[in-house]
């Protein structure tokens, strides 16, 4: 009986750490990201682009599923353009790291010379979608 009380215990005691892990990050990384998104998107809504706005002065010329297909339009140049404010956004930021003991760990100088690492010299640069993927989902939510 005591191993299965103990076994209860350290169960609960795992799923504590589990939760408290998952409300830290979610507090500290997607909360932020979340309010980023929010604001980008009510920007965004505040103030159209020309196609947003001619797609929503087609609306009341056209048939009720013409209307659903324009709206869905709208919703996607909406994503688009917030995906983008979002990643200027980021991209503008320029944060340079700093290590414990103070000195900086960023490969960009105020010169504007990056430093190339030597494992990565032959490796073409990607384009990573996983920033604006991440984005678009926390939009659904």
């Amino acid at each position: 009986m005591n191993e299965v009380l103990a076994t209860a215990i350290a169960q609960a005691d795992v799923n504590q750490a589990a939760s408290l892990v998952r409300n830290m990050f979610t507090e500290k990384y997607i909360a932020p990201i979340q309010k980023a998104v929010q604001a980008e998107n009510k920007r965004i809504k505040k103030n159209p682009c020309k196609n947003t706005r001619l797609l929503e002065a087609l609306k009341p010329f056209v048939d009720n599923s013409t209307q659903q297909s324009l709206a869905s339009a709208i919703d996607m140049l909406h994503t688009i353009q917030t995906i983008q404010g979002i990643n200027k956004s980021v991209v503008g930021a320029n944060v340079a790291p700093v290590r414990n003991d103070g000195i900086s760990t960023s490969s960009i100088h105020t010169d504007g010379i990056y430093d190339i690492d030597p494992v990565c010299a032959g490796v073409a640069p990607q384009n990573n979608i996983f920033p604006m993927l991440l984005m678009f989902l926390l939009m659904g939510r």
